[in-house]
């Protein structure tokens, strides 16, 4: 959000307009997308989601059409639809089943009662997302007509796309350490954001700090 303007009648919000659209359109667009823009934009939104994470906040929502692409050759990402964030505390847990069927994670499904989940659920997220830029293919096969938390109870990913894709050696690692059901042993925000596979991006987009840059309102 770039501005407030209170009028008598009304409040004006102006918004930042971001000319590449959501990462989903930019995909369809490029089909496969080179590995150097997936590192690109995957640092960017671990960065992002480091910022929020550091500071108790789930996104719960991360999927390509909440993910803003700006229409640079080198594309810079903006992170939007704070809808069903919510803040978290080291003494509590989540509970609300959300999300977006193919990024959901599936603790959020496979809890039991008093159970919850927590701020790696954007992990997994993240790691879904990741898979799909550098295959241009879904982690996962369709419902093939079983309900929704049946189908995230029994899906795998299908790393045979990744292999098929040639994607190999460290990107495989990244997602490989993301997607990974147990959440107590999967990669946080903050470790994909130093994974060695994104080692370049923060000397190349230099930035040190997590960055508040790309939350967009």
């Amino acid at each position: 959000m770039k501005e407030v303007v209170y009028e008598s009648d009304k409040i004006s919000l102006i918004m930042e307009y971001v000319a590449g659209g959501d990462l989903r359109k930019y995909m369809l667009r490029l089909g496969r997308m080179d590995e150097g823009k997936v590192q690109r934009i995957t640092f960017q939104l671990c960065d992002t989601v480091s910022y929020m994470h550091a500071h108790g906040i789930a996104h719960r929502d991360l999927k390509p059409e909440n993910i803003l692409i700006t229409a640079d050759e080198l594309p810079n990402v903006k992170l939007t639809d704070f809808g069903l964030s919510k803040a978290i505390d080291g003494n509590s847990l989540l509970q609300t089943m959300c999300g977006t069927l193919l990024y959901v994670a599936p603790e959020v499904v496979n809890q039991e009662k008093h159970e919850g989940y927590d701020l790696v659920v954007d992990s997994w997220s993240i790691g879904a997302i990741v898979f799909e830029m550098l295959t241009n293919r879904t982690a996962f096969k369709g419902q093939d007509g079983l309900d929704f938390g049946a189908w995230i109870r029994s899906r795998k990913v299908q790393w045979d796309n990744m292999r098929y894709s040639g994607v190999a050696g460290l990107a495989y690692s990244f997602v490989g350490r993301l997607l990974v059901v147990d959440p107590r042993k999967r990669m946080t925000a903050i470790g994909a954001r130093k994974h060695r596979w994104l080692a370049e991006q923060a000397r190349v987009l230099g930035i040190h700090q997590y960055g508040r840059t790309y939350l967009k309102s």
